[in-house]
């Protein structure tokens, strides 16, 4: 499908890397925007890449049915009709403690050693700002085979309700090949090409009980409890062996040898590492429940993924 010429990739290449300090510059801008969630605005961060693909005359479109949480393409245009899209996201889960961060979470601190600091720098406005510099690298380069479209969109950590699943919804989404951007290799120092994906499955477990006064439990029932005891049972989905095609056991293998060669592990992450191919991983990432020191809780929650 892509027919570049060794000149046209040799000055990709030079180009990019070239560029690195820009791609660092406007991460740093981009974190600075929060686009955290349970709010997911993208619009400055929309309204930031609009202006820098203006400033090099490319191409582009906002799409979206909420003005705080814009979606905006870049479109480079080819020889042929045939497109390539790359979609990656703008919103970013919530940053925790402030007081935890080595520097602010919304910095954007470029460190002397080179390292960016701020909540999506990995997950994944760096992706992002290195899309921006491939389009106006491929912009300028010209003559394209194919056409390509980079997708910035709203909504990716929560569903994609007012991103990637409402373009694709509305028809907005058109191409021959996608390249999705997200993912931060998790700690591979070489770059790799993921095929496919496990999904996921979010599970609320909720426990209710009775309450009292916490001097007289015994009059209550501890609903925190129930839920402390319920929990290793919901862990235990981990165990189920996934029943996998045959075709896939090759690339599984292949790709835990290359994880293993890339990564530094313990052996005990080494052991995670083979089973997380053929088992369910289950963490429990949420706890709530209960009101006050001295009151018996009568609700808990637990959320898993």
């Amino acid at each position: 499908m892509w027919r570049f010429s060794e000149m046209s990739l040799s000055r990709i290449v030079s180009e990019a890397e070239r560029a690195r300090e820009e791609v660092a510059g406007l991460c740093s801008r981009l974190v600075q925007f929060n686009s955290a969630h349970p709010e997911g605005r993208t619009d400055e961060c929309v309204s930031f890449i609009k202006e820098y693909l203006d400033g090099h005359g490319i191409e582009n479109e906002v799409h979206g049915r909420n003005p705080l949480k814009p979606n905006i393409v870049a479109k480079i245009p080819g020889e042929s009709e045939r497109r390539v899209l790359w979609v990656g996201h703008l919103d970013v889960v919530p940053e925790g403690k402030p007081e935890f961060w080595t520097y602010p979470p919304y910095s954007g601190k470029i460190t002397d050693d080179g390292l960016i600091y701020g909540r999506g720098t990995s997950d994944m406005k760096g992706a992002c700002a290195a899309a921006m510099v491939s389009a106006r690298i491929l912009s300028e380069l010209g003559e394209l085979p194919n056409s390509v479209e980079f997708w910035f969109t709203a909504d990716e950590e929560i569903g994609g309700g007012d991103g990637a699943r409402w373009l694709a919804e509305t028809g907005r989404f058109k191409g021959d090949v996608c390249v999705i951007g997200d993912g931060n290799g998790g700690g591979l120092e070489l770059p790799s090409i993921d095929l496919g994906c496990k999904g996921g499955a979010g599970t609320r477990l909720v426990a209710r009980g009775k309450t009292a006064h916490g001097s007289t439990p015994f009059l209550g029932d501890n609903a925190i409890e129930k839920l402390i005891k319920a929990i290793p049972w919901v862990k235990k989905i981990g165990d189920f062996r996934l029943e996998l095609p045959p075709e896939l056991e090759e690339p599984i293998r292949s790709s835990i040898e290359f994880m293993e060669k890339t990564l530094t592990l313990t052996e005990e992450q080494r052991k995670a590492l083979e089973r997380v191919f053929h088992y369910p991983t289950v963490t429990c990432n949420i706890i709530s429940g209960g009101v006050k020191r001295n009151m018996v809780p009568d609700y808990a929650e637990a959320e898993f993924d």
